[in-house]
């Protein structure tokens, strides 16, 4: 139930480059962010996992979450605006990117 041990697991076996241990790995990454949102690699790791199972727009996502927590607005804003022009529109991906840009327009205030 370890998020940092999930999220070190994970990228173990993305770093085999083995794609049979991807799907695994995602697995280990989801679970890692709901109990942990806070822990900019595990989205980092999650990014590239769901790049190599070819969904870019939650790719793109978690490119945001981690940017936003690293407080790289510049980033944030960027990867939130390419996820919500890859995923459906009011899809749960899409209603997140646009949290993490609203997020963001809040904290430059």
């Amino acid at each position: 139930d370890n998020a940092m041990l999930r999220v070190s697991l994970a990228q173990s076996m993305i770093e085999t480059n083995d794609p049979s241990l991807n799907n695994e790995a995602l697995t280990n990454l989801t679970e890692a962010v709901q109990k942990d949102r806070q822990f900019p690699p595990a989205w980092a790791a999650l990014a590239v996992a769901y790049g190599r199972a070819g969904q870019l727009g939650l790719s793109a996502l978690a490119l945001a979450e981690k940017a936003y927590l690293y407080h790289d607005d510049k980033e944030a804003l960027t990867e939130a605006a390419r996820a919500q022009r890859l995923l459906a529109e009011n899809s749960p991906g899409w209603l997140r990117a646009e949290d993490i840009r609203r997020a963001v327009k809040n904290r430059q205030k």
